[in-house]
């Protein structure tokens, strides 16, 4: 968001080829490595069933996964959302920033929302209640249709676009937010506790704490994490403390995220039983391990491809360096 936004709050217009250029090649070059390990090595698979691979070449496995069979690279979901979102995003920017409106911005926003509410509405009350939650499939079918589905999960992005608006348009107001750091981390520990207990028993249940987990859930827990965002970044409690080591994960948490869920089935796999997961001792094994793989991706990868980018894009230093999640 910041990316696009800072040109037009300069009364700039941002390079369109530049910005898919810099996501292109942030995001793609791992994901293919892993992706080919999934179809190149099947011991690297924790589920011995994938998805069409045109699903996970086009960043559509969210919306046509058939997840009572495929359950393989299963957390690429949220990088389809976010890869759509990105197809998105400058378009709504053209229409909305290039002659900026806070009318304007409130209206989409609340547009979004709107939609989410209304598609999982539909899914509970005509997808789900019917099916009962003593249906074995229940819990998948609200994967594939609340869960997963782009239409139903833009909350967390809107709150990311609309802190980077305020920031690039709203400058006074932004700063006013960072000196109440204080009750901004109040409002996120209620909605982020609120958000979990409406959502603690979402795949086995119809009651009325479940249906409102799903209709308002995601839009109260993407409030409760902006609400922390901006505490973390102004003088809320977290915002006083550095936690070492805290740059290095975010440095490699791309390759980590790609990566985790195999590492814990090799693990599973092939460690004995008294070093499962539920052990303390397995459950170090499994996070050393994930850190040394996704630090290897990263730097054998992510890295070298990062700094090709940089040399090559004329614009690169204009902008923080920017996750790939």
């Amino acid at each position: 968001g910041t990316q696009l936004l800072r040109p037009y709050a300069r009364g700039q217009s941002p390079s369109l080829l530049n910005f898919y250029w810099r996501r292109s090649i942030r995001v793609l070059p791992a994901y293919w490595v892993v992706l080919a390990l999934y179809f190149l090595w099947p011991a690297w698979s924790e589920s011995p069933h994938l998805s069409a691979p045109w699903h996970y070449l086009t960043f559509t496995f969210n919306l046509f996964v058939d997840y009572a069979r495929n359950h393989a690279f299963s957390h690429v979901w949220s990088l389809c959302v976010e890869e759509q979102f990105y197809l998105v995003l400058p378009l709504l920017a053209i229409l909305l920033f290039r002659k900026s409106s806070l009318r304007k911005t409130l209206i989409t926003a609340a547009l979004v929302i709107a939609i989410g509410i209304a598609t999982r509405s539909w899914a509970f009350f005509h997808v789900l209640r019917p099916m009962g939650p003593d249906n074995d499939l229940y819990g998948v079918r609200y994967i594939e249709n609340v869960y997963y589905p782009t239409w139903a999960r833009m909350d967390g992005l809107l709150a990311g676009v609309l802190l980077a608006a305020c920031q690039a348009f709203r400058p006074q107001a932004w700063q006013r937010l960072l000196r109440n750091g204080t009750p901004l981390f109040a409002i996120a520990v209620v909605c982020i506790a609120l958000s979990c207990w409406l959502f603690h028993d979402r795949f086995e249940s119809t009651d009325w704490v479940a249906a409102t987990g799903t209709i308002i859930g995601y839009p109260l827990l993407a409030l409760g994490l902006a609400a922390l965002t901006l505490s973390a970044i102004g003088n809320g409690p977290f915002g006083r403390w550095r936690i070492p080591g805290a740059s290095t994960i975010a440095t490699i948490a791309y390759s980590l995220y790609l990566t985790h869920k195999e590492i814990l089935n090799l693990c599973g796999t092939h460690l004995p039983a008294r070093y499962s997961f539920e052990t303390w001792t397995g459950l170090a094994i499994f996070i050393t391990a994930s850190l040394l793989v996704a630090s290897t991706l990263y730097l054998l990868v992510e890295k070298p491809i990062l700094k090709l980018r940089d040399r090559h894009t004329p614009t690169a230093l204009e902008f923080l360096r920017d996750p790939a999640l």
